[in-house]
C-alpha cells in the first residue's frame, strides 16, 4: 500500500482544528517512509524464511513470526539523529516451555539459527529476551521466541528471560486487538499460516486519532529525555496510559489534552506508582522497570505535569511565532518550524486564489465562503498577536 501524501488542506472556523492541522503535519514528517518501510518488511520476511526453511531446527517447532509494538500498532515515529529504528517481532513455537528444559534454551534455538547463516552471523546481538539482528544504519530487528502460555490459553504467551532465568508472561496479539479497539479502528491484514504480514503502513489522513496521539506524545519522550535516555518512559507503557484514557475525542489536540490530564491524576493518586498491566494479560506489569529504576518514575510523573502544563499553555497561545516557539519545544525545532513553513505556504497558495476568508469578530480563518466572512487582505493566522 503506497503511503498517501498529506491531504489537501481544509480550514475550518476554529482555533483548535488549525492546530490539529499542524499536529497532523508533525505526525506526516514522523512516518516512516515508504522506501524505509518496505525494506524493513522485506528483511522480517528473510528472517521468516529463514527460520522456516525445511533444514532448519526450529522448523519442526512451526514458527509464527508476527510483528508485535509499534510496528504492528502503526505508531511507529522516525528516530531522532543519529538513531536507530527499533522494530520487534515474535517468534511464536508451536509448543509449551516445558518442551525447553530451561527458558534460556529457546533463546539459544534461534540464535544457532541465525548464526547459521553468513549475513545475520555478522548482524547478530544476543539482549535478555531477544536476539537482535543490526542493520547498520538502518534500524535493528529484535526477535522474541515466545511460547503458548498453558495457563493463561487464548493469545497470551511466555517468553524467556535471561537474567531471571524464568518464563515471562505476555499477550503482543491480544494487546494489539485491545489497542486497536480503543482507537476504533478495524484489525489489518488476514493471517497467514506462517509469517504473518506487517500491516500496510497508513497515511496520516487514514489513522485514528489515538495512533496519532500516540505518535506525538512518542516523539514528546525523545525530546524530552535526549540527555537522559535511560530514564525515559518506555513506548508501550504510553501507549497503554494514552489508549486507557483515550475518550474518542476526533480532535488530537484535545484528546492528548484529555490523556495528559487523565495521567496527571493517575500518577497523583497511585502509591507507591502507577502499575501499568497488559489489558490483555493481566499477568504482565510493563511498568515493572520503574521498579527496579525509581528515579525513572518521578522522571516521568515530572515530565507528564510539565507537558500538561506545556499543553493547556499551547491551546490557549495565539499568534504564530508564539505557537511555533511552543510546538519546538515540544517536538524539535526542526520539525516544527517545517510544518509551519508548509502549512503558510498553503495559507498563502488558497489566499492567492481568493479561496481564504476569515470570520468576522473571531480572527478565525476559514475557507468557506459565507455572509460572515471576509476576504483576508493579509496572512493572518492563529488571531492577532498583542
Amino acid at each position: 500500500m503506497a503511503i498517501a501524501p498529506y491531504p489537501a488542506l481544509s480550514f475550518t472556523e476554529s482555533f483548535e482544528t488549525q492546530i490539529d492541522d499542524l499536529l497532523l503535519r508533525i505526525c506526516s514528517e514522523l512516518q516512516l517512509d515508504e522506501t524505509k518501510y518496505k525494506l524493513a518488511e522485506a528483511h522480517y520476511q528473510a528472517v521468516g524464511k529463514w527460520m522456516e526453511a525445511r533444514e532448519s531446527p526450529v522448523a519442526v517447532l512451526k514458527p509464527i513470526i508476527y510483528p508485535q509494538g509499534s510496528m504492528r500498532l502503526n505508531t511507529t515515529v522516525k528516530p531522532l539523529v543519529g538513531d536507530e529504528y527499533d522494530l520487534d517481532f515474535v517468534c511464536e513455537l508451536i509448543c509449551l516451555p516445558s518442551f525447553f528444559r530451561h527458558p534460556v534454551d529457546a533463546l539459544d534455538l534461534i540464535e544457532r539459527r541465525l548464526r547459521d547463516n553468513e549475513t545475520y552471523r555478522r548482524m547478530l546481538e544476543r539482549t535478555n529476551r531477544c536476539i537482535r539482528l543490526n542493520y547498520e544504519h538502518q534500524f535493528h530487528m529484535d526477535i522474541l521466541p515466545a511460547c503458548k502460555d498453558p495457563n493463561n490459553g487464548g493469545t497470551c504467551i511466555v517468553v524467556p528471560d535471561r537474567k531471571l532465568e524464568d518464563w515471562k508472561p505476555s499477550n503482543p496479539k491480544g494487546y494489539a486487538s485491545w489497542f486497536d479497539s480503543r482507537a476504533s479502528q478495524v484489525l489489518i491484514g488476514q493471517l497467514l499460516e506462517k509469517a504473518e504480514p506487517i500491516p500496510d503502513q497508513e497515511a496520516v489522513a487514514e489513522k485514528a486519532t489515538l495512533k496519532l496521539a500516540v505518535q506525538l506524545l512518542k516523539r514528546w519522550r525523545d525530546i524530552r529525555y535526549k540527555s537522559i535516555c535511560d530514564l525515559a518512559p518506555i513506548s508501550i507503557v504510553l501507549t497503554t496510559l494514552s489508549a486507557q484514557a483515550y475518550r474518542g475525542e476526533r480532535s488530537v489536540a484535545r484528546a492528548i489534552a484529555k490523556i495528559l490530564a487523565e495521567i496527571s491524576e493517575l500518577a497523583r493518586t497511585s502509591y507507591p506508582r502507577i502499575k501499568v498491566s497488559n489489558p490483555s494479560n493481566a499477568d504482565e506489569d510493563l511498568s515493572e522497570k520503574w521498579d527496579a529504576k525509581p528515579e525513572a518514575y518521578r522522571e516521568f510523573v515530572k515530565g507528564i505535569s510539565d507537558l500538561d502544563a506545556q499543553w493547556k499553555a499551547l491551546m490557549q497561545t495565539r499568534g504564530i511565532d508564539r505557537v511555533t516557539r511552543v510546538l519546538e519545544d515540544l517536538f524539535g525545532e526542526e520539525i516544527a518550524k517545517q510544518v509551519v513553513e508548509k502549512q503558510t505556504r498553503d495559507i498563502e497558495a488558497a489566499r492567492g486564489r481568493n479561496e481564504l476568508s476569515i470570520k468576522k469578530g473571531s480572527g478565525i480563518i476559514t475557507g468557506l465562503a459565507s455572509s460572515s466572512a471576509i476576504p483576508i487582505p493579509r496572512n493572518t493566522f492563529y488571531g492577532d498577536e498583542k
